[in-house]
């Protein structure tokens, strides 16, 4: 899987995911079992603890609220940077931000989110 997949993949199965069992089949595909998650309201450690994090920031999006990539995402190594921005398709974009993430067997094992 390149970077630009694992970066769409996280998009679209996870963040954009309204359906929690399939929001978490696609976190355990796609995250290591011990996931370190940093954003402004701090770390999270394990998969179960993000899988809760996602799941409230799930809560909070409307229903035709998106996450999409501003650009294609970089990989290098076994790091992963991308650049998002949260909106409607008919609005321009409320936030945005973008994602370092640290990749291991195909799996993210660190993500750190940083608001524009």
């Amino acid at each position: 899987m390149t970077s630009g997949d694992l970066a769409t993949r996280y998009l679209t199965e996870v963040s954009n995911e309204r359906d929690p069992e399939r929001r978490r089949k696609a976190i355990e595909g796609l995250f290591d079992e011990a996931i370190r998650y940093v954003d402004q309201d701090g770390p999270v450690d394990g998969r179960e603890a993000f899988i809760r994090r996602i799941d409230d920031l799930a809560a909070l999006m409307g229903p035709a609220t998106l996450f999409s990539l501003k650009r294609p995402a970089q990989g290098v190594d076994d790091l992963l940077v991308f650049h998002w921005q949260l909106g409607t398709p008919d609005d321009d974009p409320v936030l945005g931000g973008s994602d370092v993430a640290i990749v291991r067997n195909g799996r993210i094992t660190r993500l750190y989110a940083v608001l524009d």
